[in-house]
């Protein structure tokens, strides 16, 4: 018994067999490298998590934005008039017990009733006219600009944000809670101001386009661009939705969250999806709503969405209703005005407001099958400008003043400044220039469409026939009657049209131009100036006799948009290279030590017998020819950019995208101007 009972513990003592060392090996070696690569795991996550959390503090930091603030100086200055219309509305905000509105042509001041308070202009410190988002946020009023990024008003001076090293352009959006301001760029992103930092809002790292929509809601911000889709951040997590992505177009015009639905409204229609599956790692895919093209804005209110189209038609549908009912989507119908455009349906503090290019409304009743929409700005308008982007400027015999617009035609004002007549048409729309003929008895007007000519009487018809022109793209008219002299000129996109009362020409690069872009025409020592793309032409005798370029002469830039007389001086700007003169032999005389280099806009030249006024990208610089000083005048015109200048007797006539200037002679008479 002892025997067997060692041999038993014999046998189960025995070495095991060499397959069962190998996978008891196995074993335990795959527990090790599970026990380590969990242990490493661990290391790695925590490794993360601290990286990860050491980048989130960093962020901010990273995406901060240094920024001053500097105070805006009214131009009080009884010599300088600001001339806009203040139709055109953009955005609307409470704020000190009035009712705020900005316009293309200032800040307007509102009472309760819609009666005009204020309109502050360029005079009263804004940079420019041109607005475009209003906020309220942290006791201040928050305003965009076009051109010149973010202003605030504290009821009585203007503040302007000077970011450093961040570039933004024009302000595209302004959204306002209580802790928050966003503010959407044209080329500066999306930024956060707290009211003691800015920090521009990146999205994987990534720069958010051109935000035209933002809405931030708990713990959902939206962003919508201009071109580059919907930018969403929900519970942190940020998605982009594109037309892959099932969206209509790529242009967001309004998003609304309703019963869990996410809706985005694009320039072509809407489409939705559910806002809880915004978040989740698979991409949530927008489904259709409805087309509806042009359209501009979408909010809700109660159970119901309104949109509008850029026309002003207004429309809405039950949020409620089957996806698949089109039919609910029922057009209201109002009494809208001709010619609406740039119509958008907005909301702020409860209130919904119709803004667009004929003023303000204010519904009483949305909610209910009839909507009344009220006009609420009760602004004079029967002597207002059609537009503010002023393109041409000249006087007529009857001291009547013709005012011609980039897009909309041309008025026609009295002495008094009535407004007596708007003209528009197919032909006369997009107005180029505009001047008097040889005899004073006509105006004649360059536009896209043609030459055309009007009477005293106001009466329209073609200088030249359009199948005549080598282009119909007309960018200036010289008429001239002097001694044996008498003939017209036109600049076209094409060439020199030219013709007398015995012959037709047309001169191009095929005999002897340097170009065949032709802006400008100027009559002296019995030749024509030429002001082409590619230089300065001069035309004796019926040819081309001599080309002024960069390469041949001082020139510093052959790009010529424009041509004046100044007595027996003859005067050349450029698109980049300032302003140059043509001395009697030949030569080239360049200013650059004195006004450096700037862009001279098309036909933005003018003399009045004692200065010489060059309209710009950056305001007017102006030649006194007594004391041959240059001066330059920026900060108190609506718009610094300046298309085309004219004046009389008393004024100077000033025409910028945002309006027009008319400053007394006695200002650059006084001793504290040049």
């Amino acid at each position: 018994m002892k025997f067997l009972a060692n041999r038993k513990f014999f046998i189960r003592s025995r070495p095991l067999k060499p397959a069962r060392v190998l996978l008891f090996a196995a074993v335990m070696i795959l527990v090790a490298v599970l026990t380590l690569l969990v242990t490493e795991a661990g290391f790695i996550y925590r490794q993360t998590e601290k990286a990860l959390e050491k980048e989130r503090q960093k962020q901010p930091k990273q995406n901060a934005v240094p920024f001053s603030k500097v105070s805006l100086t009214p131009h009080f200055n009884q010599n300088i008039q600001i001339i806009q219309s203040v139709k055109t509305t953009r955005s609307v905000a409470r704020f000190q017990n009035s009712v705020f509105a900005a316009t293309d042509g200032g800040l307007l001041q509102l009472s309760e009733n819609g009666e005009l308070l204020r309109h502050f202009t360029v005079l009263d410190g804004l940079p420019e006219s041109d607005l475009t988002a209003l906020a309220v946020f942290g006791s201040k009023l928050f305003i965009g600009t076009k051109s010149k990024g973010l202003i605030n008003f504290d009821g009585e001076k203007f503040e302007s944000f000077r970011l450093e090293n961040h570039e933004t352009k024009s302000i595209t959006a302004l959204y306002a809670d209580l802790n928050t301001l966003l503010v959407g760029t044209f080329s500066g992103g999306l930024l956060e101001f707290d009211g003691s930092k800015i920090t521009e809002i990146k999205a994987f790292d990534e720069r958010i386009e051109h935000p035209t929509f933002l809405r931030l809601n708990d713990s959902c911000l939206i962003a919508g661009t201009f071109a580059d889709g919907l930018w969403v951040r929900k519970n942190q997590i940020w998605k982009h939705f594109t037309t892959a992505d099932g969206l209509l177009s790529n242009r967001i015009v309004g998003a609304e969250i309703f019963d869990n639905n996410l809706f985005a409204a694009t320039d072509l229609g809407v489409s939705q999806t559910v806002i809880e599956e915004v978040s989740q790692e698979k991409q949530a895919a927008f489904r259709k709503t409805f087309a509806l093209p042009n359209l501009s804005s979408l909010i809700a209110e109660n159970d119901k969405f309104y949109l509008t189209k850029d026309n002003g038609e207004i429309y809405n549908f039950s949020i409620k209703r089957h996806l698949s009912d089109v039919s609910s989507l029922k057009k209201i119908v109002w009494k809208m005005p001709e010619n609406l455009q740039l119509a958008k349906l907005f909301k702020s503090n409860g209130e919904i407001w119709f803004l667009s290019n004929r003023g303000l409304w204010k519904s009483r009743n949305f909610g209910s099958e009839e909507v009344l929409l009220t006009e609420f700005s009760k602004v004079a308008d029967e002597n207002e400008l059609s537009d503010n982007n002023i393109s041409a400027l000249a006087f007529d015999q009857n001291k009547r003043l013709w005012i011609g617009t980039f897009r909309n035609g041309i008025d026609v004002f009295s002495a008094n400044w009535k407004k007596l007549k708007h003209i528009e048409s197919e032909t006369v729309r997009e107005i180029n220039h505009l001047t008097q003929t040889a005899e004073n008895t006509q105006i004649i007007a360059s536009t896209s469409g043609g030459a055309v000519r009007f009477d005293a009487n106001l009466n329209e018809s073609f200088l030249v026939e359009n199948t005549d022109l080598p282009s119909r793209s007309v960018a200036q008219i010289l008429d001239v009657k002097a001694d044996k002299n008498q003939f017209s000129a036109v600049s076209t996109a094409k060439g020199l049209y030219v013709k007398d009362k015995n012959s037709r020409r047309i001169f191009s690069s095929i005999n002897g131009l340097p170009g065949n872009s032709i802006f400008a025409a100027l009559f002296a020592q019995n030749s024509i100036f030429v002001a082409t793309m590619s230089g300065l032409a001069q035309i004796e005798n019926g040819k081309v006799a001599r080309v002024f370029k960069t390469s041949n002469s001082e020139l510093k830039n052959n790009w010529i948009s424009a041509l004046a007389r100044a007595g027996e001086r003859i005067f050349i700007g450029t698109y980049g290279g300032g302003v140059f003169e043509l001395l009697p032999a030949g030569e080239i005389r360049d200013f650059e030590s004195e006004t450096g280099k700037f862009f001279v806009n098309p036909n933005a030249m003018f003399f009045d017998g004692e200065r010489l006024f060059a309209g710009t990208l950056e305001g007017v610089w102006c030649l006194n020819l007594t004391t041959q000083k240059w001066s330059q005048i920026k900060n108190i015109l609506p718009s610094q950019t300046v298309l085309l200048i004219t004046g009389n007797r008393e004024n100077i006539y000033i025409g910028t995208t945002g309006g027009i200037a008319r400053i007394n002679k006695n200002f650059w008479r006084s001793e504290s101007t040049l």
